[in-house]
């Protein structure tokens, strides 16, 4: 696999210097851009040559200038084909929320150890949405606790069907499993299946509900406010 270009954006002089002093060890990701805030990470990036732009960057969320989450929201619409990754103290719900809708795709807590920053820098990179325990709990919390209008529905070419009608019960399950943040080894050991064949079906849970990653099936799953899919 290829060393994977990260970024950092970071206030706390003393956490920039942990996160630079752990991540050299790992030959996976390179890290090429550091910023003190939002404002000066789009700065930085838009004077960077594109082929020498960070691929991932992982963001505090509380910054003075611009915080985490405006940085996300600007950031993806300036540039789409940079993935960020919320990397903070937060696990409020208003906080993953919000980082989910500004397009974040993965949420990890500052006290992960720098081996599972890393694996969530790769996961992204394969098309994951990596959260850190406690954060993929209180995701799914959000769903368990809304109360979904029935049906509930995904667009389906011109018309509406109901998501149980268009995924089978091992998708549901599957995509249950993608809220609570599990890997695709992980998925494979819970429902003994290979995962070679998790992919598969994640791949067809993508088409079917016209997504491309993970964060946008949680997003989708909150706006919309599925929940409890195994008990369907």
């Amino acid at each position: 696999m290829q060393t994977i270009r990260i970024g950092l954006v970071e206030d706390n002089a003393a956490l920039r210097r942990s996160f630079i002093e752990n991540i050299q060890y790992f030959e996976q990701v390179k890290l090429v851009l550091v910023a003190v805030n939002g404002l000066d990470f789009l700065k930085k990036i838009q004077e960077m040559p594109v082929a020498e732009r960070p691929q991932i960057v992982l963001t505090d969320i509380e910054m003075d200038g611009m915080d985490g989450i405006q940085t996300v929201a600007q950031g993806h619409e300036q540039y789409p084909e940079i993935q960020f990754i919320m990397l903070t103290v937060f696990d409020n719900d208003e906080k993953i929320f919000e980082s989910i809708q500004a397009g974040a795709m993965g949420y990890m807590l500052k006290d992960e150890h720098p081996e599972k920053i890393v694996e969530a820098i790769e996961d992204v990179a394969q098309g994951g949405a990596p959260m850190s325990p406690s954060i993929a709990r209180r995701a799914l919390q959000l769903l368990r606790n809304a109360k979904a209008p029935a049906p509930q529905t995904v667009p389906s070419g011109s018309a509406t069907t109901p998501v149980e009608d268009l995924l089978s019960r091992r998708e549901l399950e599957i995509m249950e499993m993608i809220v609570e943040g599990l890997t695709y080894q992980q998925i494979a050991e819970k429902t003994f299946i290979s995962p070679h064949t998790v992919r598969t079906h994640i791949q067809h849970i993508y088409e079917k509900l016209h997504v491309h990653s993970k964060a946008a099936i949680i997003h989708m799953a909150i706006e919309k406010k599925w929940f409890g899919f195994k008990n369907r």
